[in-house]
């Protein structure tokens, strides 16, 4: 399951393992596209980006301001959405969300994720 990825990376992988499962007989459709996505949601986009930046900053050792942006769900609930959507439309079809965010918010994170990012993929 990669992590990490964005959505062009996991059309551009399931692709390669539907090429794969042709070459050995298998249907594409017995493999479940799956994507592992640091997320931090915040009714302010700045706040939620600068968590998520100091979070995975700290995890990795290296500036992740410009990598937030392509490799995670971050932003208000409505950001979280379409960006999540990019990923459904790019083939995931299971969503490991990882909260990117300090202690304190994760709790409202992991909220506003199950009350108003989740709901829209039902």
């Amino acid at each position: 399951m990669p992590y990490m990825y964005s959505p062009d990376m996991l059309r551009d992988s399931l692709a390669k393992i539907a090429e794969h499962c042709s070459e050995l007989g298998r249907l594409p459709a017995d493999v479940r596209p799956a994507i592992y996505i640091f997320t931090c949601v915040h009714a302010d986009r700045d706040t939620a980006i600068d968590y998520a930046v100091a979070r995975l900053g700290a995890t990795y050792a290296q500036d992740f301001r410009a990598k937030a942006g392509r490799y995670t769900l971050v932003g208000t609930p409505e950001d979280c959405r379409a960006r999540l959507a990019e990923y459904v439309d790019a083939g995931a079809r299971t969503v490991f969300f990882a909260s990117a965010c300090p202690d304190d918010h994760v709790a409202e994170n992991q909220r506003l994720l199950v009350d108003e990012v989740i709901p829209a993929f039902r």
